[in-house]
């Protein structure tokens, strides 16, 4: 009666063949890398006696081995690949290093080009009322009205916040005062430190500078960011947008109806 719980084991000796096609993968795999990492070239290689022994060697093979070698080759190589200063030449790890060098510096200017200060107007900017001329900003108190009583879900994601405010007032703004039309900007203050993601307006005034409004303020008539936002808003984040990119969320035109009425 067999036993079911008997264990076979079967050895087989490697043979010269196995053993020849092995050491010819390790050896092309060697070669590969060699040309892949610049320490050869392939004019080298063409004239290299030892690879055209390699290759008289593999058309000398039968189908069988040539799949074997094929296997032995691509686990070698990626071996082999794992470790490319082995394959450099000391001029090819100088440029690798010099490479890697750079790639630092560029990373790091990069990081430190978009976390400090974003795209900003070259203007200089108001931080107080006074400032602002009265025309200017008996519009955009009368226009922050109109837009309170005017406020729906424009983006029609269910709520009623930032972007719909931002995006009514700028709409409003070009219907109700078309010779100011290209006074108005999208702003975004995006702060990696504090979560403040906010969408608000960035306005020319009549004398050629600019502030940063609210256009979601409670006082139609207190509407600079410091106002509503205190410490928590730093203009450092401040990014001007392209209209484009929020007025294609406007889904619908109710705004033209003037269903509300205009303030006084």
């Amino acid at each position: 009666m067999k036993d079911n719980n008997e264990i076979r084991f079967v050895h087989r000796e490697e043979t010269f063949t196995d053993l020849a096609v092995r050491e010819l993968a390790e050896s092309s795999a060697a070669c590969l890398c060699r040309l892949q990492f610049k320490r050869c070239t392939e004019a080298d290689c063409e004239n290299c006696q030892i690879g055209i022994g390699f290759r008289r060697c593999y058309n000398q093979m039968s189908d069988y081995d040539r799949q074997r070698f094929t296997t032995y080759l691509r686990q070698a190589y990626a071996r082999n690949a794992e470790h490319p200063e082995i394959w450099r030449t000391f001029k090819g790890l100088i440029g690798h290093a010099i490479l890697w060098i750079l790639g630092i510096f560029a990373a790091f200017f990069f990081l430190c080009f978009f976390l400090s200060e974003c795209d900003k107007p070259n203007r200089q900017i108001k931080n107080s009322y006074a400032s602002i001329t009265k025309e200017m900003h008996n519009k955009v108190s009368n226009n922050i009205r109109y837009t309170r009583y005017n406020i729906y879900d424009v983006t029609a994601d269910g709520k009623k916040n930032c972007q719909d405010y931002s995006i009514l007032f700028y709409l409003f703004w070009q219907d109700r005062y078309p010779e100011d039309k290209d006074r108005v900007f999208f702003v975004r203050n995006k702060n990696p430190f504090n979560g403040m993601n906010h969408l608000f307006i960035y306005m020319i005034d009549y004398d050629g500078r600019g502030f940063y409004l609210e256009p979601w303020a409670d006082n139609s008539s207190k509407y600079l960011m410091f106002d509503s936002w205190t410490s928590r808003y730093n203009p450092k984040y401040n990014e001007i947008m392209p209209a484009e990119h929020y007025l294609k969320r406007a889904v619908n035109a109710v705004y033209r109806k003037r269903w509300a009425k205009e303030p006084k």
